[in-house]
Parts: C-alpha cells; structure tokens; sequence
C-alpha cells in the first residue's frame, strides 16, 4: 500500500522494521511493481536498494517493466533497466515491455526500450508484433517509431495478418496510409485469403476501404470462399462500403463458390437498404446459386419480409423453382415464416405447387406440424378463389345485363353460391364452417378430393 502511494518514509520504517521487500498481493504483485505501475521512482530505487527482485513475476508473469511500460512511466523504465531488468521479459501471453508500451501508444518508452536492446519484431503468443498491436489500437507515433527502428512492414501473425489487415479492422486510416507509405502490400492476404479490403468492408470502414482502393487494391479480390468484398460488405449491412465498392467498379452480380451474389447474401440477412442499393446497380433479381435458389427464396428461408417485398417490387419471379422445384413459399412454410408465407400468397403464389416430392405448402405446413399456418394458407387460398369467383360471376352478371337488357333473371345470377353441406362432414367440419371457416373447410375438402389416388 505504501509503495502504490508514493509513501517512501512509510515505506523505508516498513523496512527497517522487517517487512519483506517481495512481498506478495492476492495477484501476485510486489511493492515494485505496485510502485512501477503508479510511478514513483523514488519508492522503486528504495525497493531495488533493499534487494528486490527487478524481474519479479506475478500472476499473469508481467514483471515491474510491464508495468511501468502499461502506465508510460518512462522514468521507472530506465530505472528498472538501469538495474538489470530483462527488456524482453515475457508476460503469460509473451508480450514483451514494447508490446505493451505499443498497445498503450506510449512512444517515450517504447524509444526508451528499443534504445536498450528490445527486439523491434518480438513475437507474442499468437505471432502478434509490437507493430501489429500499435497498428490496431490506433497509435501511430508508435508504428513510425517501429517502423524507424526497423520493424517489419507485412510481418504476419498467426492468422497471416499483416499490420495493414490490423489497421483495417479496426478503421485507422492513418496508420493504414502510413503503413501504405512504408511498402505494405495492399492486397496481402491472410488464412483467409482476405486482403485488408474484405476486412475494412466487413468491418464497414469506408475511409480506409477508400484508402486502399486509391492505392491499388483489388475490388474484386477473392477470399476462400469466393467472396469478394461486395459480397462482405453485403452479408454485414454495410450500405456506404458498397456504394464505395460499386462506385470502383466491384461486379454486382459476382459469384461466390455456391454461386450466390451479393444480392443473395443481402437477401439471407434482411438487409433491405444493402438489397436496394444492389438492384439500383443492375443487379439480377432472379439471379441463381448452386441450387437453384433465386433471392427471394434464401429471403423466404430467412423470413425476411422488408426484403422480400422488396424483391417482389423489383420484379422477382414469385414461382421461381430451385433443383428440388421448391418455389419461396414451400421454404417460408417449412420454416415457419408465417408473415412472409402470407405475404407470397397475396403476392400470387401458388399454394397448389407441388416440389419434387409432390408436396404442396400445405402438405409441407401439415408435415412440420404446423397446423395453424396450414390452415391460414388453405383460409387465404379459399379467400383469394372466393374472390376470383366473385370477380368471374360480376362478369357474367354484367355480360346478361348487357344481353338481356335488365331482365330479371340477371338478379338471379348475382346471388350468392349456396353453401356446402355440412351433413356429410365429421364434426371437426362442422366446427369450423360454425366458426366461419366454412369455405377454408371446402377449400381443404375439395384439396383432400384431388390428392386421392
């Protein structure tokens, strides 16, 4: 406690009355890294006079140099190296004093460490250099000190990301320039295939998306999976990165290894103002993947409404059949997509079409045990023929009127249809023409009649 607050004569009485100057906290610490972390020199020297460990570890292996290093006590550094401390001590995840001086963007430090023998490209634990963790955190009064010293441009982690890639993530323009400036190579790629463009797309970084395709980057770079970074920044929703993207010439139908397009990919994830912008720039509504399946029908998997509106606004072919002649309404109903199942039905589809099974979407709703949508498609598809019906017998209506001038017998021909008779149903029919379901109840009756052998 008196060396974390700077007490030294508390400090020397403690001393000289016994206390051990190793000491250890619940984490491991030592009153020299309390006083490293905090910053007092003077408490430091009093400690190291008094035979402290200068490299002492804690719990997580950081020595007091770690410490000193995190807070930016350039002071405590040079004091600590001045007495032996080891400039590229290892913490549990072998971070070296640079490392941390770089992750906190502690530039005297770090020149004071480099000054005193630190390796300029140490590895920590996952291949990270103290110029790829400067590069994500934003720091580049580190990352040109680093650079100064050395350190290598494109060095790679253990994920093969270059510094670039890192700076891209996390949407430093100027540390990506200054990288740029330096010789990093703009389309790197990583374990992934990614080039820091996919990453700066998938992360929504316009300005850096704009930096590096200004300084050569592919638009249309492929990743493993075919994607470019169209097909990124369409999956993650990032409309400004796209219109960046298309705006440099990225293809807007590019394919992925299924064969899916941006549009696709937009479709699956609801993103309504990523699908728009995408069919403002051409691209094909009823576009095909690997199985067949246009748009609207991996929307309808998805239950995504808006886009499938959308979709349907722009054109799309509401039957469109995949290899399996599923159409979007037999995959909204096999998963459960009761809103968009809906609307395809009041959009024109058919809830007669049979895929390769020969299954209809009410058979497909019946089949998932989902008795309540069977019954809302059978309900609409009765209301939709109830209506066409109405539409053919006001046609004939008015053809009589014209023929036969307003006789009587046109007022015959515009009453409704009887009712169908209930007698011969069991009496779940019964119940459902009393709740006024009678003609969703014909319409499943008449449905039963042609599916009999």
């Amino acid at each position: 406690m008196a060396s974390n607050k700077g007490h030294q004569n508390v400090t020397l009485t403690l001393l000289d009355r016994g206390a051990q100057v190793d000491a250890r906290g619940i984490k491991q610490d030592t009153p020299l890294h309390a006083a490293s972390f905090s910053g007092h020199q003077n408490i430091a020297l009093t400690l190291l006079d008094r035979g402290a460990q200068v490299d002492a570890r804690n719990f997580k292996q950081c020595t007091p140099l770690h410490a000193a290093s995190f807070s930016g006590h350039q002071n405590i550094a040079l004091t600590l190296l001045d007495r032996g401390a080891q400039v590229d001590a290892r913490d549990d995840k072998q971070h070296t004093p640079l490392h941390i001086a770089s992750i906190k963007g502690h530039q005297n430090v770090a020149l004071t460490l480099l000054d005193r023998g630190a390796q300029v490209d140490s590895r920590a634990i996952k291949q990270d250099t103290p110029l790829h963790v400067a590069s994500f955190s934003g720091h580049q009064n580190i990352a040109l000190t680093l650079l100064d010293r050395g350190a290598q441009v494109d060095a790679r982690n253990f994920k093969q990301c270059t510094p670039l890639h890192a700076a891209s993530f996390s949407g430093h323009q100027n540390i990506a320039l200054t990288l740029l400036d330096r010789g990093a190579q703009v389309d790197a790629r990583d374990d992934k295939q990614h080039t820091p463009l996919h990453i700066a797309s998938i992360k929504g970084h316009q300005n850096v998306a704009l930096t590096l395709l200004d300084r050569g980057a592919q638009v249309d770079a492929r990743d493993d999976k075919q994607h470019t970074p169209l097909h990124v920044a369409s999956q993650e929703g990032h409309r400004n990165v796209a219109l960046t993207l298309l705006d440099r010439g990225a293809q807007v139908d590019a394919r992925a290894d299924k064969q899916h397009t941006p549009l696709h990919i937009a479709s699956n994830k609801g993103h309504q103002n990523v699908a728009l912008t995408l069919l403002d720039r051409g691209a094909q509504v009823d576009a095909r993947n690997h199985l067949q399946q246009t748009p609207l029908h991996v929307a309808s998997i998805s239950g995504e409404r808006d886009v499938t509106l959308t979709l349907l606004d722009r054109g799309a072919q509401v039957d469109a059949r995949d290899d399996y002649l599923r159409t979007p309404l037999h995959l909204a109903v096999h998963f459960g997509r009761q809103e968009v199942s809906l609307l395809l039905i009041d959009r024109g589809a058919s809830v007669e079409a049979l895929d390769c099974l020969y299954r209809t979407p009410v058979d497909i709703a019946s089949d998932e045990g989902n008795k309540n949508l069977a019954v809302l498609l059978a309900d609409r598809a009765s209301a939709k023929d109830a209506k066409r019906s109405a539409n053919e017998s006001s046609s004939q209506t008015a053809d009589k009127l014209d023929d036969k001038n307003g006789s009587a017998d046109a007022g015959e021909s515009t009453q409704p249809a009887a009712q169908p008779s209930t007698g011969q149903q069991g009496n779940q029919d019964v119940t459902f023409v009393q709740a006024g379901h009678d003609a969703t109840v014909k319409y499943l009756l008449d449905y039963m009649k042609k599916r009999k052998p």
